[in-house]
């Protein structure tokens, strides 16, 4: 929905009144009766009402600032003349946009759910003047380092108010503040899934040590990561059309640190038990797969869990054209077929093809 009708649903949330509210988004919308055609008990409206608010107001303070194309907040509702099952939330990846997701959102909405596509703290802004990424509002060692943290609750009371099945996507840097989140509330989940998660980075403890020691010294700490031909190439991906930034710094990593290590804190008290798919890239560069393949041994004695690895070829970037130009996405089709049957019916991604050990488990790509 747009600003102008949550203005108007908005006062509906504080009179309760209900079925006016939804009623008059729909006319402003342009819908006709048939979106009406499945309705939910009142209750189960208002929550809806409720919900819708809350996200609006989310979106809305993000989008006081001006935002890059494709990284706008986006939600998808679900498909009318569907019954609404629930509502699913997609965290992208660190330097990305709400657009990785795009493919996927509208498939899991024609099958009854609300998607959330969130943008995550300081992403997405307008390039500057002369054309360099405006990273000002980005998570660092010279601010609080905790905000993806605290990202990750805000977005937990949005979807605790919808009705119905809540489910939790991310990718990368989105897998882990799905995992924060999760672990924040290990009740409120339904479903789990984690794409390629950051949940230590490649090269183990020494690396990490190393990337935070830099992150916080200064003179060191607004060195840029990538090396001149790694930002020459995502350079090339945004000239395809990816939405993002390319040059941040070691400041910017510690934020991530800080939340990897947060995250294995509350694990340490608190495993879940919510049922989750992870699934890891064949072609590894940033995060560590032995760390996942950690995970996903001890969370087997606490919840049903499913790892399965990509192709070899297949890159961390594994969701979107942009950052594979001129490859052939032999993977992406089955890859959504297989989330959408995890998103909707919580069924595991099928594994064929281990490796000596027996322990490491190809995702199934055959259809």
């Amino acid at each position: 929905m747009h600003r102008r009708e949550f203005m108007l649903l908005r006062p509906c949330v504080v009179l309760g009144r209900v079925m006016l509210c939804a009623l008059a988004g729909c006319l402003l919308a342009g819908c006709t009766t048939a979106a009406f055609s499945v309705v939910a008990p009142p209750a189960e409206q208002e929550d809806l009402v409720t919900f819708a608010a809350a996200w609006a107001d989310y979106a809305n303070d993000v989008n006081e600032t001006p935002r890059a194309a494709d990284c706008e907040p986006r939600r998808f509702t679900a498909a009318p003349r569907t019954k609404r099952r629930g509502a699913v939330i997609m965290f992208h990846g660190f330097g990305t946009c709400p657009q990785q997701f795009l493919e996927l959102a509208p498939r899991i909405s024609a099958l009854g759910f609300d998607v959330l596509l969130p943008l995550l703290p300081g992403h997405g802004a307008m390039p500057t003047a002369d054309g360099e990424d405006d990273l000002s509002g980005l998570p660092s060692a010279d601010d609080d380092s905790s905000r993806y943290f605290e990202f990750a609750s805000s977005m937990n009371r949005i979807m605790a108010a919808s009705p119905g099945e809540k489910i939790i996507v991310g990718f990368s840097l989105g897998g882990t503040i799905s995992l924060s989140a999760a672990l924040q509330a290990t009740e409120l989940y339904n479903r789990i899934m984690l794409l390629a998660p950051m949940l230590a980075i490649r090269g183990g403890a020494f690396i990490e040590i190393f990337a935070e020691t830099l992150g916080r010294t200064p003179g060191f700490k607004k060195m840029i990561v990538k090396p001149r031909g790694m930002r020459a190439k995502c350079r090339s991906w945004q000239a395809a059309g990816r939405a993002g930034f390319c040059n941040y710094r070691y400041k910017h990593v510690v934020a991530l640190i800080d939340l990897m290590q947060i995250n294995r804190r509350l694990y340490a008290r608190q495993p879940l038990s919510n049922p989750v798919q992870v699934v890891a890239a064949g072609d590894e560069k940033y995060g560590s797969n032995d760390r996942i393949a950690d995970y996903a041994s001890a969370q087997v004695e606490f919840g049903p869990i499913s790892l399965c690895y990509m192709p070899a070829d297949v890159p961390h970037e594994m969701l979107t054209p942009y950052e594979n130009e001129g490859r052939d996405m032999y993977w992406l089709e089955p890859l959504l077929v297989d989330m959408t049957a995890f998103v909707v019916h919580g069924r595991f991604f099928r594994v064929v093809q281990f490796d000596d050990s027996g322990e490491v488990a190809r995702c199934d790509l055959s259809y």
